[in-house]
C-alpha cells in the first residue's frame, strides 16, 4: 500500500507542476501526512485543488472543492499512510477553512473523518509469547489539522 501511496505522489508531482497556482504549506494533521509535514497544492482549475504531501510519519494526496465564491471553505477526500495511527493506510472526508483564501497566503484549519487501517500485536497470556501475532484493522479515523500556507 505504502508503495502504490509513495508511486502516486511521485507521478502527481510531476504531472501538476504549474509555478502559477502552486502554494506550498506546512502544517499537523493528515493533510499533511501525520504529525507535521509540507503540502503541495495546485488548482487545476477555479473550483478544485489537488495536493500532494509529505511528513515526518507518512505522506497523503488530496483533493478539494472549492465551496463558495471567497474561496475560503473546501470539502474533498484525503488518502495516504502514517507511521503512528495508519499503517496500512487511512482515506478520510475532509473539510479546510482558509482564512485568506484557498490559494492565498495564511492560515488554515480543518477536520477529517474517515477510516484507517492500523497494524496491532496481540500477545497470548496462556504462554510466553515474547513475539505475538500481528493483527490488522480498521478504526475510525477523527482529526483536526492546523497549517499556515505561503
Amino acid at each position: 500500500m505504502k508503495k502504490i501511496i509513495h508511486l502516486t505522489l511521485g507521478l502527481l508531482a510531476v504531472n501538476f507542476i504549474n509555478v502559477a497556482h502552486a502554494k506550498l504549506s506546512v502544517g499537523a494533521g493528515y493533510p499533511y501526512g501525520g504529525l507535521t509535514g509540507i503540502q503541495y497544492t495546485n488548482a487545476v482549475n477555479d473550483d478544485h485543488l489537488l495536493s500532494i504531501s509529505a511528513g515526518l510519519i507518512g505522506a497523503a494526496i488530496s483533493y478539494e472543492y472549492i465551496l463558495d465564491k471567497d474561496n475560503k471553505h473546501t470539502l474533498g477526500i484525503i488518502a495516504g499512510s502514517e507511521a503512528l495511527t495508519s499503517e496500512n493506510g487511512f482515506v478520510a472526508l475532509n473539510y479546510h477553512y482558509y482564512s485568506q483564501g484557498a490559494l492565498q497566503e495564511g492560515w488554515t484549519f480543518g477536520a477529517s473523518v474517515g477510516v484507517r487501517r492500523t497494524d496491532e500485536r496481540e500477545y497470548r497470556t496462556d504462554i510466553l509469547d515474547i513475539f505475538g501475532t500481528e493483527k490488522v484493522e480498521s478504526k475510525a479515523l477523527i482529526g483536526l489539522h492546523l497549517g499556515y500556507r505561503f
